[in-house]
């Protein structure tokens, strides 16, 4: 949840440095990486989840069938 005295901006800093720490995570091939970051920042876990969506069906969308 948001406290009182976080500002839109703040949050959403937080949010980009998890995104950021996500694929630092992966780049080093940490498993687990999303399950774990989501655990500990559950006020911005529901964005995160759709970012990473998001991230998932814009790959999908690159892909060309074989």
């Amino acid at each position: 949840m948001t406290g009182p005295d976080e500002t839109t901006s703040s949050r959403e800093d937080r949010l980009n440095e998890m995104i950021a720490e996500y694929h630092r995570r992966e780049d080093r091939g940490e498993p687990g990486g999303a399950e774990v970051l989501a655990a500990e920042n559950p006020d911005l876990a529901d964005q995160f989840w759709e970012y990473l969506a998001d991230v998932a069906r814009m790959k999908g969308e690159q892909q060309t069938p074989d």
